[in-house]
């Protein structure tokens, strides 16, 4: 009896010392996991594919925008065709006023859509915009030069002057407005003036070959005749000078360099590259954008 209750004991003993051990061992191989992912649903599981959000589009800069209408505007004055000049002003048109719907105190922007609304005859616009940012640049030469083209191309001469003379005391040694406020001065008979102006910006003999143009404009030959002989005085080997004077009064043959028959009105930019180096359209502030009077015409 003695012995059975032993062996009866014995077998309990190991029957649970093994249930002892493979409890441990089953705790052993059971996955530990993360206590901060079990906290954290949004943390994906590893090996998830995680997408990430699409972005906002990015806003442009304004320049980029302005950029984009000067490369219309250039388009537009280097056509010949009326409809497609027509089409490629109105893309600038968008162009610039995308570019101020951005940024609304845009100065570039500013001065060129008020340069195409001038361009297109929508002389109160151009004035209105231009007026807006003269508001925060009083002193800016460059629109104090777009508000006197805006006024040429009214043919009001003489505010034009006056516009050119101011942007000329902000930005003195401006040769294309120099040359503007010349024109502009032959243009409403202030011939000594204009040649004073002319001269400083490109020397005497090319001040008054282009005197002598806007005369040949004027339908003034004899004033034509003596202001070429006195740039080919300065200058014996004016070119210019020397073909427009051999041609002047060829029966039948239009006088060289005189304006020919279709040309934009004067203060509109004339087809073809910028006469005598001038900044190209979208130049920065402080510089003109567009050289408008190459051919005094109107």
């Amino acid at each position: 009896m003695d012995c059975r209750f032993s062996v009866l004991l014995a077998l309990t003993i190991c029957l649970s010392l093994s249930g002892c051990q493979n409890g441990f061992l089953f705790s052993r191989g059971q996955t530990i996991q993360n206590p901060q992912m079990s906290q954290n649903p949004d943390v994906p599981p590893p090996g998830a594919v995680i997408q990430k959000a699409k972005e906002a589009p990015r806003t442009p800069k304004p320049a980029t925008v302005v950029a984009l209408a000067v490369m219309k505007e250039r388009e537009a004055t280097q056509s010949t065709d009326s409809a497609k000049q027509i089409k490629l002003r109105d893309d600038a048109r968008v162009f610039y006023q995308d570019a101020l719907k951005i940024d609304p105190n845009c100065r570039d922007a500013q001065a060129g859509l008020a340069r195409i609304y001038s361009l297109m005859g929508e002389h109160v616009r151009a004035m209105e915009t231009l007026q807006k940012a003269m508001k925060k640049n009083s002193k800016d030469g460059g629109l104090w030069y777009e508000l006197g083209m805006c006024h040429n191309r009214k043919k009001e001469f003489g505010e034009g002057c006056r516009c050119f003379q101011k942007s000329l005391e902000f930005e003195p040694e401006n040769r294309q407005t120099m040359q503007t406020l010349g024109f502009t001065l032959a243009r409403i008979g202030q011939v000594d003036e204009a040649v004073a102006v002319l001269t400083r910006a490109e020397g005497t003999a090319a001040g008054q070959y282009h005197v002598a143009r806007m005369m040949l404009h004027l339908g003034q030959p004899e004033a034509t005749q003596r202001h070429l002989e006195l740039a080919l005085r300065a200058d014996p080997n004016f070119e210019p000078a020397r073909q427009m004077l051999a041609s002047l009064y060829q029966p039948g043959v239009p006088a060289v360099g005189a304006p020919a028959f279709g040309a934009p009105a004067f203060g509109a930019p004339a087809f073809g590259a910028p006469a005598f180096g001038a900044p190209e359209i979208g130049a920065p502030a402080g510089t003109r954008g567009l050289l408008d009077i190459p051919s005094p015409t109107n």
